[in-house]
């Protein structure tokens, strides 16, 4: 009896559409602020009164603030620190947590209890309100910001990583590992630790977007990045006092902070779909055909009911 070809295992399946929009538009501001000295006309502290808050221009196509300065010129330097600032902070929060995370799924039960009391004290707190209460200790500046952005989503990606290890270790392919003899260590390392990184990089993707967000709420408050040093926060606070006036002071940071967020949700979502799809094709199977299950069998922490 014949049917309809089955998919290759090894096919690999395309990006939904969205997430080609968002890597493109991560990737185009990306490009732009590595591009910044050549793409805007002067500097983004450079002063000029005689030039203050002007239309936009063939000289300067985005107009310009209270100080004569080049508002284009300010975006693109300001999304230089704001993005690579973020994906500092992500990382940061994604190895801290991650590492948390590992220990506690890993870890006998009073630790592993322990170590997510710990997280859950700090998931009671909203992370911009944590951020708020960090950052008003150690002062305000673009690190104690970012300091405080990474210790206020630590305990997220501990939770995450702490799920997927208790989920995973349930599969039948890795007690299929553990029954042909593979060793703990091997067992992480080589089956829950690689099920644990795909989600770690959909949920960092899609924190980049929350951190931008952050980073310029603290900056519109006076709390992140300071003066002289452009931030997009910074410039819509400084707009709003003009917007009457000069409504186009708004438009730069308000469009790059969207597109940053609208890019990073966008292709985390398209990741979690591909994800999601991958996992449903049996990733584990070929290990499972290799290494039959022995009734019995176990993996370090699990529990076997009865």
């Amino acid at each position: 009896m014949t049917g309809a070809p089955a998919a290759r295992p090894g096919r690999r399946r395309r990006l939904h559409p969205s997430g080609v929009v968002g890597a493109t538009l991560l990737a185009v501001l990306l490009v732009a602020t590595l591009l910044a000295p050549w793409l805007s006309p002067r500097g983004p502290t450079e002063v000029d009164l005689r030039r203050r808050l002007q239309p936009p221009s063939w000289n300067e196509p985005l107009g310009t603030d209270e100080l004569g300065r080049s508002t284009l010129a300010r975006a693109l330097h300001a999304g230089r620190v704001s993005l690579w600032v973020a994906v500092v902070t992500v990382l940061a929060a994604a190895a801290a947590g991650g590492a948390l995370g590992l220990l506690a799924g890993a870890a006998p039960g009073r630790l592993d209890g322990l170590l997510m009391r710990l997280v859950d004290a700090l998931l009671i707190c909203p992370p911009l309100l944590l951020a708020l209460v960090i950052v008003g200790a150690l002062g305000p500046g673009l690190w104690p910001a970012a300091i405080a952005l990474a210790v206020a989503e630590t305990p997220v990606f501990a939770r995450l990583v702490r799920s997927v290890i208790l989920t995973t270790r349930e599969l039948p392919y890795v007690e299929a590992a553990v029954a042909s003899g593979a060793r703990p260590r091997r067992v992480l390392l080589r089956h829950v630790l690689p099920a644990a990184t795909g989600v770690v990089v959909v949920q960092a993707t899609v924190t980049m977007g929350f951190v931008v967000v952050a980073l310029a709420g603290l900056g519109f408050l006076g709390l992140g990045v300071q003066p002289p040093t452009a931030d997009w926060g910074d410039m819509l606070a400084r707009a709003r006092h003009h917007l009457p006036a000069a409504p186009w002071l708004m438009l730069a940071p308000g469009a790059a902070i969207t597109a940053a967020v609208l890019g990073a949700n966008l292709l985390g979502d398209a990741l979690r779909d591909a994800l999601a799809d991958r996992a449903g094709a049996g990733g584990g199977a070929r290990l499972a055909r290799r290494a039959p299950v022995a009734r019995g069998a176990g993996v370090p922490g699990h529990r076997r009911p009865g």
